[in-house]
């Protein structure tokens, strides 16, 4: 019983104390909270930073291949333009199946040009 007693007032200055402190144990608790909430945005803001980052990496990447296509398209113009005597006109001409395909699309596309001027006539009056 002795021994109860003298840790009874231990266990009393215990139970004072942490009355004491309960109202910063909230607050504790509560900047906890504040704390998680924030390094989670952090982490999500990391993630989107990377994304961002690859994604740039990507842009240059198809920005360096277009300047390559553009330099390939400005030459082949350059050599159309300044020096038609290197060009093998040959390869330029369509063959003659083509000929004939290109042909009847023209033929096609003129025929829905005549029905649409037709159509267009006959919408005419109504305006």
């Amino acid at each position: 019983m002795v021994v109860v007693d003298k840790t009874q007032v231990f266990h009393d200055k215990i139970q004072i104390k942490q009355k004491e402190l309960q109202p910063w144990t909230a607050q504790i608790n509560e900047m906890q909270a504040f704390i998680d909430i924030a390094t989670s945005e952090r982490d999500a803001l990391a993630k989107k930073a990377e994304a961002l980052k690859t994604q740039c990496k990507e842009a240059d990447e198809a920005l360096g291949a277009l300047r390559e296509e553009q330099e390939v398209k400005v030459s082949i113009t350059h050599i159309v333009l300044f020096e038609p005597q290197s060009i093998k006109w040959y390869y330029l001409v369509p063959k003659a199946e083509q000929q004939d395909q290109l042909k009847s699309e023209r033929d096609k596309l003129k025929r829905d040009i005549q029905t649409s001027e037709n159509k267009l006539k006959v919408m005419k009056p109504l305006y």
